[in-house]
C-alpha cells in the first residue's frame, strides 16, 4: 500500500481582484508568496441544560475565516500596489480576494474580505519582504 502524500498536493496563492468594475474578474497574484495560512472558526453558544445528564451542549451561531499571505516584495507587482492604493484611497479597504488551495482537480475557493493589515520589513542586509492579513466576508465558495 503506498504512502499518503498529506498535504504536499496543496498550494496556498492569493490572488487580487483588480478590476476596476464590479462585474469583471482581473486576479492578480501577490508575488513571491513563500507561506501563509487560512483559518475557518466556528463561533458558539452555551445550549446546556438539566436533561443533558451532566454533559455541556454547544450551538454553532456563526462561521469566520481569514487568510494570511507573506513573502519577497517585488515592488512592481499590481497586486501588491493595488493593495497600497486601497489602503490608501478608502477608510474601508474591502478587498476583493481570490484564494486558492490547488490540488491536482484545481480546486479554487473565491471569498470577500477585508484588509487587516499590510506590513513591509525591511531589515540591514536582508531581502524586503511583506506580509498581509485578511479576514472574511461572508462565504467562501468552492468553484
Amino acid at each position: 500500500m503506498p504512502t499518503p502524500r498529506i498535504g504536499l498536493d496543496r498550494f496556498f496563492l492569493v490572488d487580487i481582484n483588480d478590476s476596476q468594475t464590479q462585474a469583471g474578474e482581473e486576479w492578480v497574484k501577490i508575488s513571491m508568496q513563500n507561506g501563509g495560512t487560512l483559518s475557518r472558526a466556528s463561533n458558539k453558544v452555551d445550549t446546556t441544560h438539566k436533561d443533558n445528564a451532566g454533559f455541556t451542549s454547544e450551538q454553532v451561531v456563526t462561521k469566520t475565516w481569514s487568510a494570511t499571505c507573506e513573502g519577497f516584495d517585488n515592488l512592481h507587482n499590481r497586486a501588491l500596489k493595488h493593495l497600497v492604493d486601497k489602503w490608501e484611497r478608502t477608510t474601508v479597504t474591502d478587498v476583493e480576494i481570490h484564494i486558492r488551495l490547488i490540488t491536482e482537480t484545481g480546486e479554487e475557493q473565491v471569498g470577500f474580505a477585508t484588509l487587516d493589515s499590510f506590513d513591509t520589513s525591511f531589515g540591514t542586509n536582508e531581502v524586503v519582504t511583506y506580509s498581509c492579513s485578511f479576514t472574511g466576508r461572508g462565504r467562501l465558495n468552492v468553484r
